[in-house]
C-alpha cells in the first residue's frame, strides 16, 4: 500500500495493523508537478466561470452546468 505521509497513516495502531496483515506500507512524496499545474488550470477555469455566472443573475441555472463541464 502507498500513500501520502498523512501521519494518520503512519503511527504505531496502524503499523501494528499492517504487519498483522502482511501489508507491505510505502510513503510517497505529494508533489506532482504535472498534477498541481493542472489543479491550479481548472481551479482558474471554475473562477472565471463563476464570475460570469454572476453577472448573469437570472440565467445562472442554464450556465452552471456548462461551467461544471469546462
Amino acid at each position: 500500500m502507498i500513500t501520502d505521509n498523512g501521519m494518520h497513516f503512519n503511527n504505531y495502531k496502524m503499523r501494528e495493523y499492517y504487519q498483522r496483515l502482511h501489508i507491505d506500507y510505502r510513503f510517497s512524496s505529494i508533489s506532482h508537478p504535472q498534477t498541481n499545474d493542472q489543479a491550479k488550470l481548472t481551479n482558474i477555469i471554475l473562477l472565471k466561470g463563476l464570475k460570469k455566472i454572476k453577472e448573469a443573475k437570472s440565467e445562472w441555472v442554464k450556465m452552471l452546468y456548462e461551467i461544471l463541464w469546462a
